[in-house]
């Protein structure tokens, strides 16, 4: 008898040990674009993508901040030169439940 009650325990252990957690969560980011462009200003977006039934850590993969810059070349014909920029987007995000 103490045996079964000892495997029915393992079981369950064993049970819980390879069940996934899944909830619920909100993925919100804030987005800000900068430019060394002359005249430019800085924008900022928001956004937020909610996923159901979801584990933390699958979310966690796609809910990431991140930053990226580029360099682009443009010609101004008032000043007769290249001009150079560079746009940096930097991404900061957060999950939620």
């Amino acid at each position: 008898m103490k045996m079964n009650k000892l495997l029915f325990f393992a079981a369950i252990v064993i049970a819980f040990a390879f069940t996934s957690c899944k909830k619920d969560l909100t993925c919100s980011c804030t987005s800000t674009t900068t430019s060394t462009e002359p005249g430019y200003t800085s924008s900022t977006t928001s956004n937020t993508t909610d996923w159901t039934k979801v584990k933390k850590s699958d979310a966690a993969i796609y809910c990431s901040s991140d930053t990226y810059s580029y360099q682009s070349t443009y010609y101004d014909i008032t000043t007769n030169t290249n001009i150079q920029s560079t746009v940096t987007t930097t991404t900061i995000c957060e999950l939620k439940k």
